[in-house]
């Protein structure tokens, strides 16, 4: 995760998660391996006695709980189960980013919110692949579509 990023995810947590700070919440981090080199995280900015962050990847490594099987069909992870969900950085490197949003849509609450990043420019940066860089408009339309 960048610095820029860890700046967005505290924006959101204050615009956002501020009515809930005394309450418990779920919340779940996806793409949340921090890789060589890096050392920022959602669960840095999301810390709470309250809150508990859960962190899922396609790989295991720091600061991953789940690892999913099938990176996008998310068995091990049940309907409706989080009321937050963060992902930074990562849907540049999702093949097909539009079933991830969908599983984004399927694991939050009714009434749960998401938080999700990406580059809108910028260099190459594989991990495992990178494919993809999206616009203002972009993540407006993916949530409509979910």
């Amino acid at each position: 995760m960048h610095a820029s990023a860890q700046d967005k995810a505290r924006v959101f947590r204050g615009a956002y998660l501020g009515a809930v700070e005394q309450k418990p919440i779920a919340i779940l981090d996806v793409g949340s391996a921090i890789v060589d080199g890096q050392s920022l995280s959602n669960r840095d900015v999301m810390q709470n006695p309250l809150w508990t962050v859960h962190g899922l990847d396609i790989e295991a490594g720091l600061n991953v709980d789940t690892v999913v099987a099938d990176p996008y069909d998310w068995k091990e992870i049940p309907s409706g189960s989080f009321d937050v969900v963060t992902c930074s950085e990562v849907f540049e490197h999702a093949e097909y980013f539009w079933i991830t949003i969908l599983e984004i849509a399927r694991v939050l609450k009714g009434n749960g919110v998401a938080f999700i990043t990406s580059p809108g420019g910028g260099p190459r940066h594989r991990f495992p692949v990178d494919c993809w860089r999206f616009y203002d408009d972009a993540f407006p339309a993916l949530a409509r579509y979910a």
